[in-house]
């Protein structure tokens, strides 16, 4: 291939580089881009596997009452309370990060743990939606 159509070509350099300006500003304007709806699932598990470990470290309240934190989580002390939902945030990040968004043909071994950590992420998630963000 020349210089040329490695420069121009359909998939050159100076072609992605066009592509991903558009990306970056479609991303700044949606907070997504065309590139990133192909690729939902993997999309979804960066992000929000980021943004809950992310939360879990500046996060500055906590739910007074849950049944579903962890057990005896209505008797706890404050610092108790912070902690286990601290800590509740972070292990919800770590299992979407493990669940990795899209599966390769080459890894189905893995994917059943995949699936166990995506299922119970958002199985956490669910039950204790209203108190992550409320």
């Amino acid at each position: 291939m020349s210089i040329f159509g490695r420069l121009f070509g359909k998939w050159g350099l100076i072609s992605r580089g066009c592509q991903n300006i558009k990306f970056f500003i479609q991303r700044g304007r949606k907070g997504y881009c065309d590139k990133d709806l192909w690729e939902m699932n993997t999309w979804f598990a960066k992000t929000v596997s980021r943004m809950m470990k992310e939360f879990s470290k500046v996060n500055i309240s906590f739910p007074t009452e849950s049944d579903t934190i962890c057990p005896g989580y209505n008797e706890m002390s404050d610092e108790g309370k912070y902690q286990a939902f601290t800590k509740l945030t972070y292990h919800i990040g770590t299992l979407l990060e493990k669940s990795g968004g899209y599966i390769h043909v080459w890894e189905y071994k893995e994917e059943t743990e995949r699936t166990r950590a995506k299922d119970k992420a958002f199985d956490l998630m669910r039950d204790n939606f209203f108190d992550l963000w409320w």
